[in-house]
């Protein structure tokens, strides 16, 4: 504070060491400094300023504070979240848009993970199948942009899981989106999947471990073979990526060409092994 005020009298005072923005001091106290008190009336009166202003910054701060969470005290009891599976009014203690009732009906798929020699990755988790509820809850969060729906998203992700030995793993990445895709939604949900993940398994997440290198056409709408052809040689991976073991995150897996050529990009960075993480997959 000292150094700031002071340092923007240097003209005014001419004191040396106001110059060089240092708050001089003299001996006398009990450890042999003392801030030297006789400042010009202007620097105290710069001083007393200050002050006021980061008094007036700490009570603005406190009341938007209050405000925020009375704000949303009111919004949730005039306009109550509701489940999105059935409707029901959540309480208000629930941290996401499901309600426990449906949550616990949500099905995970029969094995933990698959190996496929055709791709670059080494093995998929995958949570739930693409269909019915998991369908719903993911097409909220990506094109409604309901992300209250990240928590129950994230706690599909941690049951599928469970009993497996998180310490293969050195980081977590996010598959991905074109700059133009995100600004429109907003948000890359794999992103925010993969922070989520990361902090559950308590692992570093590697932010743009991956980059686009063009333009790519909307894969739902393209089949297998020109899927494949659509991302070819479309990534590129950072080289903080080298010599580790990475889990790639995404929320849906459909024929598996995105993520494989993603763990091309890793593996050819210098990636010991790249294993996939994703909410849904198809049959």
């Amino acid at each position: 504070l000292g150094r700031f005020v002071l340092g923007a009298q240097t003209e005014q005072s001419g004191d040396k060491n106001l110059e060089e923005g240092v708050l001089p001091f003299r001996e006398g106290a009990d450890d042999g400094l003392l801030p030297l008190l006789d400042l010009s009336a202007n620097d105290q009166e710069h001083l007393g300023e200050l002050r006021k202003l980061h008094l007036n910054l700490l009570l603005y701060a406190i009341f938007a504070f209050m405000l925020k969470a009375i704000s949303r005290s009111v919004i949730s009891f005039v306009f109550p979240l509701s489940c999105e599976l059935c409707g029901d009014v959540l309480p208000s203690q629930n941290d996401g848009g499901v309600c426990a009732a449906c949550e616990s009906t949500l099905p995970l798929t029969g094995p933990a993970y698959s190996e496929n020699k055709d791709f670059y990755f080494d093995r998929v988790f995958a949570a739930c199948y693409y269909e019915d509820k998991v369908k719903t809850l993911l097409c909220s969060f990506k094109f409604r942009q309901n992300r209250t729906l990240l928590a129950p998203l994230l706690r599909l992700l941690e049951r599928r899981l469970e009993g497996q030995d998180a310490s293969r793993w050195d980081a977590l990445a996010a598959v991905p989106m074109p700059p133009g895709k995100k600004l429109e939604r907003g948000f890359n949900q794999a992103e925010l999947l993969a922070r989520g993940a990361a902090n559950l398994l308590e692992k570093p997440y590697l932010k743009n471990a991956l980059t686009l290198t063009g333009e790519p056409l909307q894969q739902a709408k393209l089949s297998k073979a020109r899927r494949r052809e659509n991302v070819k040689q479309l990534f590129r991976a950072s080289n903080k990526t080298a010599g580790r073991n990475i889990l790639l995150i995404d929320d849906i897996l459909t024929t598996g060409e995105t993520a494989s050529e993603c763990a091309r990009a890793l593996k050819e960075a210098g990636a010991k092994r790249v294993d996939v993480l994703v909410v849904a997959r198809g049959h």
